[in-house]
């Protein structure tokens, strides 16, 4: 019986996050059981979805790129408003330059990984005020602490591209795909 070529397409942040609070709750996913920045765990996870019948074709693995790769691309007015948040909230930012370091090491690994195609989208910044409430004498004072926020971008339409590219000029097969985006639905029902 000949197999289904199966083609997967993994969202990584958000089956990160779907792991995350999964390995709150199950132990056979919390470490050192299982190791979700470790490529191989991960990918012999991903590949578990499979049918008997399904022949892994390719994964392709969407990811955004490093913090630090779009603090070159910052342009002047928002680069002055970074350098005074770097400032103010240096731990914050060590945090975040080496969250960024951890990205780029997990990115590259998963791209040398077999069957895996990684493409990356975009990272972009904003400075979000928090409020921080502090009760000093009997009467509550406020003061907005900014924080970096950082969001992913153009992962979606990279992802919506190549499952169209890939089933509208190649017929047939199956696709697995991890998101929780509904706005795939109609690109699946298309392919």
């Amino acid at each position: 019986m000949e197999k289904t070529e199966t083609t997967i397409f993994v969202d990584w942040e958000n089956l990160f996050f779907d792991l995350t609070a999964i390995q709150e709750t199950d132990e056979r996913l919390k470490e050192p059981n299982f190791n979700f920045n470790n490529p191989e765990q991960l990918l012999a996870l991903i590949r578990s979805f499979l049918e008997p019948e399904e022949e892994l074709k390719r994964i392709y693995f969407y990811v955004s790129e490093p913090f630090t790769e779009v603090e070159p691309r910052i342009k002047s007015n928002k680069k002055e408003e970074l350098e005074e948040y770097k400032e103010k909230n240096p731990k914050e930012y060590e945090e975040k330059v080496n969250k960024s370091g951890i990205i780029q090491s997990f990115n590259h690994a998963i791209a040398q990984q077999n069957q895996v195609k990684l493409r990356v989208g975009r990272v972009k910044f904003k400075l979000v005020p928090e409020n921080e409430s502090e009760e000093v004498y009997s009467v509550e004072a406020k003061t907005h602490i900014p924080h970096l926020d950082l969001r992913q971008k153009q992962v979606d339409a990279l992802l919506a591209h190549d499952i169209t590219k890939l089933y509208c000029t190649k017929q047939g097969g199956c696709i697995l795909l991890f998101s929780r985006d509904t706005d795939f639905v109609p690109v699946l029902e298309a392919a």
